[in-house]
């Protein structure tokens, strides 16, 4: 026991760091319902087939082999008949009933009954224990089927709290009834509350550990009273038309507070989004068909979407800033002018979505929207539920009537106000009256003869709900680029999307122009649009951080250029599978190296242990504890690695950040050298800086990379790669340096065009 409880507590502890359905038509001839009258004695313990027998209400699952898609971990195993046995888990995860099942894709659970069944309700149990990393699933599916192939969705069922919401040890029953629920579709008649099917499938998303023990089939056998087969699904993405506002293509524009300006956005920074740009920056064909301007931070530093919450002011705030004379929308409709006009297309027109900024719970203080003398507050709690409620809807009203007039009063001869954007990416169970609000929202937004959008995050609750909840389009997230998730995430994530009838978004952000192994997360994202189908058949979104696209499409590093020119195959429907690292498949040998110094990094920018090795990447932020910064003593630096054998070297990359304001440059160049003992070294090449140090004059990062297939091994023209066991690479100081990653490319074998330096 104490053995499975470590051992769980490890591999939590190893995870954490590492369609609507769509009814065929009516296929169905009447014949298959039943109709009968109710006999008024509120009986379900029995019912009648349909020869007026009787047969008894029962588990039909109940000692029943199944198939599982993938096994659970083998700590966990299945003992057989684990899910069937009526044997039911404890509060204690070491449990033996229990089946434990690690991260990975949406799991199955499949049964055949044997025959047709009437089924009227499923169960099945989950055990939620946060602090080991047990977690419910945010959504447990039931289908049936009579041929074990052609799948018809019952029901998919929210988990009832949010996902890394902190819970003590519980057991959770998600359930589908048919008494309750009723059967989906349009061919659902008021009378039959079962489904007549041979084979019932289970399925739940998987994120860290979840734990099931039993799986209930409630039914009877053979046909009764108001069974009915139902006809199979078609899942399908979301495509882009009428729902979308026609927009295919809908990329994500941060315009919030950002002490670097980023968030303003200029006519030059927003040409490259609208049209495809050349390495000179001139446009040579339209790009995305739609932008979505959001917000974050508010200049209190107030958030718009979570706590802290934004106010009256800060909402006023963003409002003015987004309409300004030479604000984001005006600086958006002069590029498309522009563009327009040298593309010899000056009618076209894009397509814009603005944000309803998340009226939060916690708001006590909102600000007086309505001149009656008292600030709206939006917390439950304090003021009750009706309350806040009316007070939320009256805010979003006065949010949405401004955005209107302000759009009319501006006159954009370029634009069109395709939607409104709900900012909050969750539906929070324990909110009072959540859904009901986004209803009321939607309502709003419809009667502006606007489109409703959303974006939610993978483990988001009731996302299959978006429909119901009144959204026009809903694009979910994967969030593969951000975290330790096998590129299985992008498959399982494409298949959720068709069951909800849903569309996809991609998330990047600047780090895809630095690293390869996101850069490699950024081609997954590309890739499965070719593999799964979602490139031409889906409505799509990108979240690209705030401006990883742009610095693509300015840099004159080829390859990070690319990045740039993929995202415009990609949108265009062109793009052809690519690889994200080096083509040879190399690795970062020096990820989660040790290294040595020649000097310790400043104080204030000291190193926080393997800083340079551990994989992330800083940004933008002087700030950010994952720059490491070096001046004084020494005119150079010296980084030194011991990849512990000879390895065959290709790559080796720096990362820089320049802010001469702050005195902080790029250096001139980074020197790269090898050894096999650590003592006598040989030079190996070197990569300059491409812009002069000392002149950027915003907060910019640069990457140094020596490629030996580009840049050759120096006094040995037919070398591509070396072999060796150390790796130093040398930085002349400029003033103050900052530097973040290093990493080493290479393989553990010795590889042709390997050379090994005397």
């Amino acid at each position: 026991m104490k053995f499975r409880k470590l051992a769980l507590l490890f591999i939590c502890f190893a995870v954490f760091a590492s369609a609507s359905t769509v009814s065929a038509g009516n296929e169905y001839d009447d014949e298959d319902y039943y109709y009968y009258e109710d006999d008024g004695d509120g009986s379900v313990e029995e019912g009648d087939d349909n020869r007026g027998n009787p047969t008894q209400l029962k588990n039909l699952a109940l000692g029943l082999n199944y198939s599982l898609s993938e096994q659970p971990h083998e700590i966990y195993p299945d003992s057989g008949k684990e899910l069937t046995d009526g044997q039911y888990g404890s509060l204690e995860f070491w449990d033996g009933a229990w089946q434990g099942h690690p991260r990975g894709m949406t799991r199955q659970v499949i049964f055949d009954l044997g025959g047709l069944k009437s089924i009227s309700q499923i169960k099945s149990n989950f055990l939620n224990d946060t602090d080991p990393g047990i977690m419910l699933p945010t959504a447990v599916s039931y289908y049936v089927s009579s041929n074990g192939q052609d799948w018809s969705n019952l029901d998919h069922v929210a988990s009832p709290r949010s996902f890394w919401e902190w819970s003590a040890p519980k057991l959770e029953q998600y359930v589908w009834d048919g008494e309750v629920n009723g059967l989906p579709g349009k061919n659902a008649k008021k009378n039959a509350d079962k489904a007549l099917a041979r084979y019932v499938k289970v399925t739940f998303t998987m994120e860290m550990f979840v734990f099931i023990d039993e799986i209930e089939i409630w039914g009877y056998d053979g046909k009764v009273k108001g069974a009915k087969k139902l006809p199979p699904d078609r899942p399908a993405y979301l495509k882009a038309g009428e729902a979308t506002g026609g927009i295919h293509n809908l990329v994500l524009m941060p315009n919030s507070y950002y002490s670097d300006q980023l968030g303003d956005w200029t006519k030059e920074e927003l040409i490259p989004y609208i049209s495809y740009v050349n390495s000179e920056g001139e446009p040579q064909d339209w790009f995305y068909d739609g932008l979505l301007f959001c917000p974050n931070y508010a200049p209190s530093y107030r958030k718009f979407g979570t706590d802290p919450p934004a106010n009256s002011s800060d909402w006023i705030w963003y409002a003015d800033k987004t309409f300004a004379a030479d604000g984001d929308l005006h600086n958006l409709n002069e590029a498309v002018k522009e563009v327009g006009a040298k593309l010899g297309q000056p009618d076209h027109k894009v397509k814009v979505v603005l944000t309803i900024p998340y009226p939060v719970e916690s708001q006590t203080d909102f600000g007086d929207i309505d001149g009656d003398g008292i600030s709206e507050n939006f917390n439950s709690a304090s003021i009750g539920i009706d309350a806040a409620y009316n007070n939320k809807l009256k805010v979003i009203n006065w949010h949405v009537k401004d955005l209107l007039q302000k759009w009319e009063d501006s006159e954009f001869s370029h634009l069109t106000l395709s939607g409104l954007y709900w900012l909050s990416e969750n539906i929070e169970p324990k909110t009072p009256r959540e859904k009901e609000l986004i209803k009321a929202t939607s309502d709003i937004v419809h009667e502006a003869d606007l489109k409703f959008f959303w974006i939610p995050y993978f483990q988001a609750n009731s996302v299959h709900e978006w429909k119901e909840l009144g959204f026009d389009a809903a694009a979910l997230q994967p969030n593969h680029f951000f975290f330790s998730h096998g590129e299985y995430r992008i498959q399982d994530t494409a298949q959720l999307v068709q069951q909800y009838g849903m569309g996809f978004e991609m998330e990047t952000d600047e780090d895809m122009n630095k690293s390869y192994a996101l850069r490699s997360k950024y081609t997954e994202y590309l890739n499965g649009g070719v593999k799964y189908g979602y490139m031409k058949d889906a409505f799509k979104a990108h979240y690209q951080g705030i401006t990883s696209l742009l610095r693509a499409a300015r840099s004159n590093d080829p390859e990070i250029r690319m990045n740039y020119d993929w995202m415009y195959q990609f949108v265009k429907g062109t793009y052809t599978e690519q690889q994200g690292g080096p083509a040879d498949g190399s690795v970062n040998l020096a990820a989660g190296l040790d290294y040595t110094t020649s000097s310790p990094a400043s104080e204030h920018y000291s190193d926080a242990g393997k800083e340079l090795t551990d994989g992330f990447y800083a940004g933008t932020d002087l700030f950010d504890w994952k720059w490491q910064g070096h001046a004084g003593g020494d005119p150079t630096r010296e980084f030194v690695f011991d990849l512990g054998a000879k390895k065959s070297i290709g790559i080796v990359r720096a990362d820089f950040l320049e802010y001469a304001d702050a005195a902080i440059y790029y250096p001139e160049r980074i020197s790269v050298s090898v050894s096999n003992d650590g003592v006598t070294w040989t030079p190996v090449g070197e990569a300059l800086s491409r812009t002069v140090p000392g002149t950027t004059r915003t907060v910019e990062p640069q990457v140094f990379a020596w490629k030996g297939d580009r840049d050759g091994v120096i006094g040995h023209p037919d070398a591509t790669k070396v072999y060796a066991q150390y790796v130093k690479v040398t930085v002349p100081l400029q003033r103050f340096i900052f530097i973040d990653e290093l990493e080493v490319y290479g393989l553990n074998e010795r590889t042709e065009g390997a050379i090994e330096l005397p």
